[in-house]
């Protein structure tokens, strides 16, 4: 049985200037006679305890104009590399938490890194990423995942091995498997492994002469077990096994992070550097697309079950994503259809990110949960820029249908559907079909034009109607089949001309 593997890279510092404005080609593989620009940052001690198909060997880094280059050489099969940047001071993570990731799918990719509680593994002092990218390997494929460690949001940048993957700060990455040598002494020469082209201004790297920092892991599937390499080497070639969600590189020797010097050009204004149709010198926020986005939530559930009333407000309260330090956004109800919306604007994120995560919520005082909708929280990806997004209505707590049960408890006394609560002469189910309070009087729908209408309220679930008509209020036929039921909002039946009396009558079963 193969291992459960990992393993860890950890680097030395470039010491070399990586000013150099040549090109690289990103395929996975570093030419070494022609990509001159490269230069080594660190080769591997310790040999792999997992075997060839599973071993760290070098890392190699480049800055061509714009683009930070990295060549992490080795392979990964049935386990992930997962490279950590610190790309400005002050704004990242010092330790992973077991929620740090909490929109985009597969969070357990990374929060694995940590306990069911608590922090997990921590990163030596003055090192604070603000990104890292997964590259999952399963034989000679490969998949790439982009994660955002303040936005708490992952990205799936898709397969990587037979094509470059490219999304924001990621220009280009590749990905290609091969053996590494059986023993250490062979790593310095492998060329073979994960490589990708940065957009430094995108990473959020100040313009002019900065410090970029780097570490990386190759953890096994779920990220719960490490080995006994890194770059630099740790101290001791034993297994980190379970215990890397203890790891503190603040206390191990020597310096765990790499600091890459980088010298970050100015933007051009002629360029469109988020890609978003809008030139660098004409956008606005050159390195953020944005866009607005259009949110609606239904509380007519809510309202008829007795939650909800205005003028209680309605807003969105958004946890993590493009904004994570966002205000709540008050939602509105301009034509009292208990529907609300709200704009937010300029929403920054590249199209296919997710948002990240938020709620509705109420200050309704009756609203139980403490004014939050139940459920998990909500989440999407972000549309194109430029455009407003409108995203469909969502039900208050996803309670898109009203049972009778819940419609009585709040508006008719608890009393079935044949009473009359009110005592206006039409029984609850009658009006709880038709979308009635059955706190006032309720009046049957007189003859219009011909035709008698009864409202016929979309959240009435399990209910069974008919339509009956009498000349003399004894005897009663059912008209059910002649009624006109092709408007969802209505019932309508028409009588028969030519008769002088005629009565009409609606009643409701329940279940």
């Amino acid at each position: 049985m193969k291992p459960n593997l990992a393993l860890w890279l950890v680097c030395a510092s470039l010491t070399a200037t990586t000013a150099s404005r040549a090109t690289i080609t990103v395929d996975g593989t570093r030419s070494a006679g022609t990509e001159t620009e490269y230069s080594q940052l660190a080769v591997q001690a310790h040999t792999s305890h997992w075997g060839t198909n599973n071993a760290l060997a070098n890392i190699h880094a480049a800055q061509t104009g714009k683009l930070l280059n990295l060549l992490i050489a080795g392979r990964a099969d049935g386990n992930a590399i997962l490279v950590f940047i610190d790309s400005k001071p002050g704004t990242g993570v010092s330790s992973i938490g077991n929620d740090l990731i909490r929109s985009g799918g597969f969070e357990s990719d990374l929060n694995h890194l940590a306990p069911d509680t608590g922090t997990g593994m921590t990163f030596e002092t003055d090192f604070q990423p603000d990104y890292a990218i997964r590259i999952y390997g399963a034989g000679t494929a490969a998949y790439a995942s982009l994660f955002d460690l303040n936005q708490r949001i992952r990205v799936d940048l898709g397969q990587v091995d037979n094509a470059t993957a490219s999304h924001g700060a990621v220009a280009q990455l590749r990905a290609v498997w091969t053996n590494v040598g059986a023993d250490s002494s062979t790593y310095g020469a492998a060329v073979d492994g994960v490589e990708m082209a940065l957009n430094l201004a995108l990473l959020g790297v100040p313009e002019g002469v900065q410090n970029v920092k780097i570490m990386a892991l190759l953890a096994n599937e779920n990220s719960t077990y490490g080995s006994n390499q890194s770059l630099a080497s740790l101290s001791t070639s034993a297994d980190l096994a379970g215990a890397i969600r203890t790891v503190d590189f603040q206390a191990e020797s020597g310096t765990q992070a790499l600091t890459i010097p980088v010298d970050r050009p100015a933007l051009v204004a002629g360029d469109d550097e988020d890609g978003d149709g809008l030139p660098n010198g004409s956008d606005p926020s050159p390195l953020d697309p944005a866009r607005n986005i259009t949110f609606s939530v239904n509380m007519q559930v809510q309202a008829a079950k007795g939650y909800f009333a205005p003028p209680g407000a309605v807003t969105v309260q958004f946890f993590t994503g493009t904004q994570p330090a966002l205000s709540p956004l008050t939602l509105t109800d301009p034509d009292a259809d208990l529907i609300y919306t709200g704009t937010l604007v300029n929403a920054p994120g590249f199209a296919g990110d997710s948002f990240g995560t938020y709620k509705f919520t109420t200050s309704a005082p009756l609203m139980p949960n403490g004014g939050y909708e139940y459920g998990f929280d909500r989440t999407f990806n972000l549309g194109p820029a430029g455009t407003t997004q409108t995203l469909a209505t969502a039900f208050f707590s996803n309670d898109a249908t009203l049972s009778f049960a819940d419609w009585s408890t709040a508006n008719g006394g608890g009393l079935s559907a044949d009473q009359d609560s009110d005592g206006d002469g039409v029984s609850n189910g009658v009006e709880y079909f038709m979308g009635q309070t059955g706190s006032s009087f309720t009046a049957n729908p007189p003859l219009v034009g011909g035709v008698v209408a009864w409202p016929r309220s979309p959240l009435a679930t399990g209910v069974v109607f008919s339509v009956w008509q009498s000349e003399n209020l004894t005897s009663w036929t059912d008209v059910t089949a002649s009624a006109d039921k092709s408007n969802p909002a209505f019932v309508k039946y028409t009588p028969p001309a030519g008769v002088a009396k005629r009565f009409v009558r609606l009643s409701v079963a329940v279940p």
